[in-house]
């Protein structure tokens, strides 16, 4: 990946602090906004330990990941409750004592830009392929 693309997708994913999360699997398709937090080009979730998304991510690690600004596709992974790492301000979070920490790795991150008068509009206007 080139420097200047890699530069453009920490941007913006570290420009969040909330996104919504999509997941497939044995709990049919499900959809929850969720704290996250971006340490270079992992994202990090809170999921909390009922959710359904724990039990799709069982045999279905693919992910889309939302904001009003991008879409990201990944691959989770739900660490172990003690392999919070601590420069993660997500894990000294109260809900984080009933949550399992999910790492996203990203494969593709689709942006919008801002338009004149602000507006998003539609579809998105550039792609970038990871590869982390």
């Amino acid at each position: 990946m080139l420097d200047h693309l890699r530069q453009r997708a920490v941007e913006a994913l570290s420009s969040v602090h909330s996104v919504t999360l999509s997941t497939y699997g044995a709990a049919e398709l499900q959809a929850s906004s969720l704290p996250c937090e971006a340490v270079g080009l992992h994202l990090y979730l809170l999921l909390p330990i009922p959710s359904d998304h724990l039990l799709n991510l069982e045999n279905h690690a693919d992910v889309v990941v939302t904001t009003p600004l991008w879409q990201l596709r990944g691959t989770a992974v739900v660490l172990e409750a003690a392999a919070c790492l601590p420069r993660l301000n997500l894990c000294h979070k109260p809900e984080a004592q009933w949550s399992r920490l999910v790492e996203i790795r990203p494969s593709q991150l689709n942006l919008r830009h801002p338009t004149k008068g602000g507006l998003i509009g539609w579809g998105f206007s550039e792609t970038i392929d990871i590869d982390t």
